[in-house]
């Protein structure tokens, strides 16, 4: 049994739920316990701060950076017009990266009784249908960024007026564009999620929020106020499924985790520009000491001009400058502490070297744990979102309508690249310890082909190698051999009689 948002919000300490509140009651506490409530909208900034980093767009933080550091403006104008020039180390993006490796290879997940179960093959739909493996990449890498998120599952409508279908769609939701409504007795249970939405209404007339509940829907203006009228839904389920990294400690939102390597990509970036602005301010200065009144006026003097001087003066240098080795030094002393810190040793960091295939393996174990301890959130987050699935296709998408029962997911486990040899050699040795096939082989080079096209590939080389096999034989047969010649295209070959035997002999 749902119920309404109304309900859960009257109740007080007591534990006793008194009359169910209005809509605008809700949509007041809506807007003073989360959307204008100074606390989150400060962590909604966090975590667009991180995001915009993420994707290279953080000037206006750096701009304030230095706003807030120095206090000449000539001195800022000059640190500001490297910003972007200076933004090509993304110390946020490599980190994310070398982290979100959950679904570095698809995952693969049934319901029922195994792939040839009728559920199953409908749900196998609705994940293509959905680009499920895509976005599961990018919730794993948005997860890494924000340490928390949500996923959500909805039907849209495509097409033409005349030409009308549905589409499932899964959406990555960052904590900068949604907010957690808590039960009041217990803030860390979610009753509702507010999720930011854009529209072609004008500013301000239409809705800038959309919440859902268990049981309804209702959308919220700028100004946290109800738009239209709330709509309930046959999901039985809020749509929107949350996962965390870290479990926080009077909400559900992680905190100030990953604020550490927020400061690393700013004090890198800010170390940048500095290097940048005094590259280019490094130089020696030419000094003239005597008379000049004679002098050419208005020379420039550089590495590849010179100035013509009279007699009775000299010209002296005068390095401006510093040693940008500093910069480098401190950059290299910030990624690899911060990088440390989350498991990235310094030699992977640097793309250094190895020998070996085990001595990669053994550089990238801290890695690999990380990647196991983020499966164990999102096994749950998983066995949760098939739930929505399965609820949301049911309502929206009957023709597509599966049961979750039964439901299992295989994370992928990617292994650390190896050279074609080393590929082979693990395949023969697992293969004889019948721990693997030809054709799981295949299609592991090939992930789009089926096992049929696999088994096609198969035979088609193998009737190649059976050619080449009996075309190789004459110069096998001579091969290594004492006096042994090769067939003469007039030679005399055996012949048999009416009764069976040889009536003549092969000759050189």
């Amino acid at each position: 049994m749902t119920i309404s948002i109304r309900t859960f919000l009257a109740q007080e300490l007591d534990s006793v739920s008194h009359a169910p509140l209005s809509w605008s009651d809700v949509a007041t506490h809506i807007r003073d316990s989360y959307v204008k409530n100074d606390v989150d909208i400060a962590r909604r900034a966090m975590h667009l701060r991180r995001e915009r980093l993420y994707r290279n767009e953080g000037a206006a933080y750096m701009h304030a950076l230095i706003d807030a550091t120095f206090s000449d403006e000539g001195i800022k104008d000059r640190l500001k017009a490297w910003t972007n020039t200076s933004a090509f180390d993304n110390f946020l993006a490599r980190i994310v990266g070398e982290h979100s490796t959950v679904y570095q290879e698809p995952a693969t997940r049934l319901v029922g009784t195994g792939t040839d179960d009728p559920e199953n093959e409908k749900y196998q739909q609705v994940q293509l249908l959905s680009n499920q493996s895509v976005k599961s990449a990018e919730l794993n890498a948005k997860l890494t960024l924000h340490r928390a998120v949500l996923g959500g599952f909805r039907v849209r409508n495509v097409g033409s007026m005349k030409d009308i279908r549905n589409e499932p769609v899964i959406d990555v939701v960052t904590p900068d564009r949604a907010f957690l409504v808590g039960h009041p007795l217990d803030p860390m249970h979610t009753v509702a999620v507010g999720v930011k939405i854009k529209t072609a209404y004008a500013r301000g007339s239409g809705p800038s929020w959309v919440v859902w509940t268990e049981h309804e829907r209702f959308w919220l203006n700028e100004d946290s106020e109800i738009v239209g009228t709330p709509k309930p839904h046959d999901f039985g389920r809020i749509p929107y499924v949350f996962v965390s990294l870290e479990q926080g400690t009077t909400s559900p939102w992680p905190g100030q985790a990953g604020e550490d390597l927020v400061s690393a990509h700013m004090a890198i970036w800010f170390s940048n520009i500095s290097l940048m602005k005094e590259l280019k301010s490094s130089t020696k200065v030419p000094t003239v000491s005597g008379d000049t009144t004679a002098a050419v006026r208005g020379q420039m003097a550089d590495t590849e001009g010179f100035v013509e001087l009279p007699d009775g003066t000299s010209v002296s240098s005068l390095e401006l400058g510093m040693d940008l080795n500093k910069f480098v030094t401190v950059d290299g002393h910030i990624s690899s502490t911060a990088a440390n810190n989350h498991g990235l040793s310094g030699a992977l960091l640097r793309h250094q070297g190895v020998q070996s295939a085990d001595a990669r393996d053994l550089m990238r174990v801290p890695l690999r744990e990380i990647r196991i301890k983020q499966q164990i959130p999102l096994r749950e987050y998983e066995r949760a979102f098939v739930a929505v699935q399965a609820a949301v296709i049911a309502a929206d998408m009957p023709k597509l309508r599966f049961d979750p029962e039964g439901w299992s997911i295989d994370f992928a486990d990617p292994q650390t690249p190896r050279s074609v040899k080393e590929r082979l050699e693990e395949f023969e040795h697992a293969r004889r310890l019948s721990l693997d096939n030809t054709v799981r082989f295949v299609m592991r080079q090939n992930p789009d082909l089926t096992p049929e096209d696999a088994r096609a590939y198969i035979e088609e080389n193998v009737a190649e190698e059976v050619w080449r096999n009996e075309a190789m034989r004459p110069l096998t047969d001579i091969s290594g051999s004492m006096g042994a010649r090769m067939p003469d295209n007039n030679s005399q070959q055996s012949d048999s009689s009416d009764d069976g035997e040889t009536v003549s002999e092969a000759t050189a």
